[in-house]
């Protein structure tokens, strides 16, 4: 929080110790004031004038001149003594003053060279001191910017546990919950289970004594066998009755105690029902017949009392399958919610141990590829030098080592291919001299070949060869140059009748256009007249035949005018074949050394 004084408006205590210090300052101020001013005139006074307000004498030499006079350019016949003597002492004078001119000329030469190693001194320092500067700069900054970053890592490692610490609280009261809803749900089915278990034990003690009565039934009744069958047949129908009267459609109604009442209710009707159609048979004693009807009546209520216990037992276990669902819900909501907090605290234990490091690193050190903007290190590994240079030093030998192998698997190929390539070449070699040895067979024996085997070489012999070789070698040349230019000749006179044919041509040409402005001008003429007669042949049917005739007469002087053209053509070919040889016809009549034997 800054506080301006422009922004109190009382005005400040100040001591008598306070006040007293303020003045002392301000004098110091004063003083210091007049000092630097002093200062400041002498530095000026040292650069205008060096130091002194006397004129410098000295400093304006180079820029002076000694201007000779005019009638010191006179000869020197025509000058006096005192003129003379005069001319002499300017010349000492104007010497004097170039040497003079020339030593300061010098030392400030050297004065310059000496303020420029200086001024270059100078910068040197002032850029090394500038760059040492810059670098503490940087190494502020670096050392700012990183306790902004450790700043930065600390809120937001501050910030996290206060989110861990929320996260881990509501993790803790859903798990507390869910937990005594699955305690809840865990003992409301074990109380209903015991009630199921009960259910189930009275239905299957029903169901025993069902069947019991029925053998019983058989037991009692069996003794009258000629009404038995009859007893026993309406004691069954009586109960399919009864067991379809109870198949009620489960829709029709909600309430599970309504199925109950309807039981009552079709129990009492059907029990009337069946009594008013049951008739005692003949001979049977009444009193047997009262006995059949209570037994048959305990049947019916002890049916009817199974199917309603059935009937509840279903529900009940509907409703315990539904509370069995909720618990394995509330289970697993349970498990779940242990899992999750599972991995928050293994999560946290790392966060915990796992700290964001801020490393300094030289360049090459860090072998991570640097990404435009943030770098993800997640995956990286930070490792020991030494680690590193153990990894390389082993990656170096195994490479060696492979480069080894390499280079003895090259040399063994190199082996082999060079045994190949001797091989091709002794084959070469043998089929050459096979050649060779044929060609020595096949050779026909000249007499100079003879004369050579029998005398051997005669450089004589061999020299007047040459020369005569060479005679022969001049003539063909002298011959050559004749030939060459008269065949020269003979194309200048054939170029000439070119240029004579071709100015003919023009001719020609310029005629063959007045003759088709005359025909044209005829055809005109002849298609006025045709119109003016009255003859039985077309206009259209001569003009079509005028045409065809001039056309005709035009292409046979086109041929003939190309004919011309060919034949000077060919003349010209052949004239400029006899000025240059051709070897072309020579090639095909040549033959390899092998050919001609083998021709021959």
């Amino acid at each position: 929080l800054t506080v301006k004084d422009s922004e109190v408006p009382v005005e400040k205590y100040v001591s008598e110790e306070e006040r007293a210090r303020q003045e002392e300052e301000k004098r110091k101020q004063e003083a210091g004031g007049n000092t630097a001013n002093e200062e400041a005139m002498s530095r000026a006074l040292d650069e205008m004038m060096g130091g002194t307000l006397e004129e410098a004498k000295d400093q304006n030499l180079l820029d002076e001149e000694l201007e000779r006079p005019e009638w010191m350019d006179k000869p020197a016949e025509e000058m006096t003594d005192e003129e003379m003597k005069a001319v002499k002492e300017f010349d000492a004078k104007l010497k004097a003053f170039k040497e003079e001119k020339e030593k300061q000329r010098r030392t400030l030469e050297s004065e310059l060279k000496k303020h420029r190693a200086e001024i270059t001194a100078i910068c040197h320092g002032f850029d090394e001191a500038l760059a040492k500067l810059f670098q503490l700069r940087l190494s502020c900054d670096y050392a700012i910017n990183e306790c902004h970053l450790w700043i930065v890592k600390l809120s937001q490692a501050l910030m996290q546990r206060d989110i861990d610490e929320k996260k881990e609280g509501t993790l803790g009261r859903q798990l507390d919950i869910a937990q005594r809803q699955r305690e809840e749900a865990k003992k409301a089915l074990l109380d209903f289970t015991a009630e199921v278990d009960e259910a189930e034990q009275e239905y299957r003690h029903s169901v025993e004594e069902d069947k019991n009565m029925e053998k019983n039934f058989r037991k009692d009744f069996q003794e009258f066998e000629e009404h038995f069958d009859y007893l026993f047949r309406h004691f069954r129908r009586a109960l399919k009755q009864q067991r379809s009267q109870l198949d009620v459609p489960r829709q029709e109604s909600l309430n599970p105690f309504r199925v109950y009442d309807r039981d009552d209710k079709s129990e009492r009707g059907g029990e009337a029902s069946m009594e008013a159609e049951l008739h005692c048979p003949e001979g049977l004693d009444p009193s047997v017949w009262e006995r059949f009807l209570e037994v048959r009546t305990l049947k019916i209520s002890s049916e009817l009392r199974c199917h309603r216990q059935h009937a509840a037992l279903v529900e009940l276990n509907k409703f315990m399958s539904r509370l069995q669902k909720e618990s394995d819900h509330y289970n697993q909501e349970c498990d779940r919610l242990r899992n999750e907090i599972d991995a928050f605290n293994e999560t946290r234990y790392n966060e915990d141990y796992n700290l964001d490091l801020l490393l300094k690193l030289k360049q090459g050190q860090l072998e991570v590829e640097q990404a435009a903007v943030v770098t993800d290190y997640s995956d990286s590994v930070l490792g020991h030098r030494s680690v590193l240079k153990e990894v390389n030093t082993r990656i170096h030998t195994l490479g060696g080592e492979k480069i080894k192998i390499l280079k003895e698997i090259k040399d063994y190929r190199k082996g082999i291919l060079r045994l190949d390539w001797e091989t091709k070449k002794l084959f070469l070699e043998a089929d050459d001299i096979t050649f060779k040895t044929r060609e020595f067979q096949l050779l026909r024996v000249t007499k100079n070949l003879q004369e050579t085997l029998k005398g051997g070489y005669d450089k004589d012999r061999h020299a007047e060869k040459i020369k005569t070789l060479e005679r022969q070698l001049e003539f063909n040349e002298q011959m050559h140059a004749k030939r060459l230019e008269e065949k020269r000749r003979n194309l200048e006179k054939l170029l000439r009748q070119i240029e004579d044919m071709a100015d003919e041509n023009d001719k020609l040409d310029e005629d063959l256009h007045d003759l088709d402005e005359a025909v044209e001008e005829r055809e005109k003429l002849h298609e006025i007249q045709q119109a003016k007669s009255k003859n039985t042949v077309t206009t259209e049917a001569k003009k079509r035949m005028q045409r065809t005739v001039n056309r005709r007469k035009l292409l046979d002087i086109a041929k003939a005018q190309t004919l011309d053209i060919e034949l000077l053509r060919e003349e010209l070919v052949r004239l400029r074949a006899r000025t240059f040889p051709s070897f072309a016809q020579l090639q095909a009549q040549f033959f390899a050394p092998d050919d001609q034997h083998t021709l021959q």
